[in-house]
């Protein structure tokens, strides 16, 4: 295993402020599935790696403003390997030889950019903002590609009669894009002193579904019933 990162911090401004990070994340394992029953030719290796790049940058805009931008990318990396490709050979209460007819590659990239904005209008706290995620994604599984003996004994073996023999046969290629979309904007009011009014609303979309008629109203109260102001009564619903 392997975790590597680093990050700077650059002060734009006496109010903005960027950072940037890496992170790179690696494991490998070895000699997996082999051991009782199975022999050492059954056995088979994976390995993952994963690299993250964020970019976030946040401050102040005059005097009413403050905005929020973060940006990750993200991508990954994962096979299984045999140690051997041979037919599998299964013989109940002896061994089992042969490859471990298990393989894959798999790859995935995503990519998520965000940004925040609030404002202040007089009695007015405005926040929006929006979300948007993309990822693609490709994949190569192969399973009992080369076929499968399995014998009920060891007589049987000796015998070359199998009780069963499998095979798995097909495109074993999967290849698809997934995007996603979303953005708000909220607004608290505040009537008076002891009470704000908060009204929201939230628009989702993504890719596969046709249907864009997503909104999810928000509606909100905070008030204080009494001058101290050591009493809050809040709802809330949506």
């Amino acid at each position: 295993r392997l975790n590597l990162s680093a990050r700077v911090e650059s002060a734009l401004s006496k109010t903005h402020t960027l950072r940037a990070e890496y992170q790179r994340n690696s494991i490998t394992r070895d000699n997996l599935g082999a051991g009782d029953f199975d022999l050492a030719e059954r056995a088979y290796s994976t390995t993952a790696t994963e690299n993250i790049l964020r970019l976030a940058d946040g401050g102040v805009a005059g005097k009413r403003l403050f905005n929020e931008f973060r940006l990750q990318a993200r991508w990954r990396t994962s096979a299984l390997s045999p140690v051997s490709n041979l037919p599998a050979i299964i013989v109940q209460d002896a061994f089992n030889r042969g490859g471990a007819q298990i393989q894959n590659d798999r790859r995935a990239n995503d990519l998520e950019l965000a940004n925040n904005l609030d404002m202040t209008l007089r009695n007015h706290a405005v926040r929006a903002g929006f979300l948007l995620e993309t990822s693609a994604y490709k994949t190569r599984e192969i399973r009992n590609a080369n076929g499968t003996f399995l014998f009920a004994s060891l007589s049987d073996f000796q015998a070359s009669h199998p009780t069963t023999f499998t095979i798995r046969e097909g495109d074993p290629n999967v290849k698809f894009r997934q995007s996603q979309f979303a953005w708000y904007l909220q607004d608290d009011v505040r009537l008076r002193t002891s009470l704000t009014l908060t009204f929201g609303m939230r628009h989702e979309m993504q890719n596969h579904i046709d249907d864009l008629n997503n909104l999810a109203p928000r509606l909100g109260i905070a008030w204080s019933p009494f001058k101290n102001g050591r009493t809050t009564i809040r709802g809330g619903g949506g």
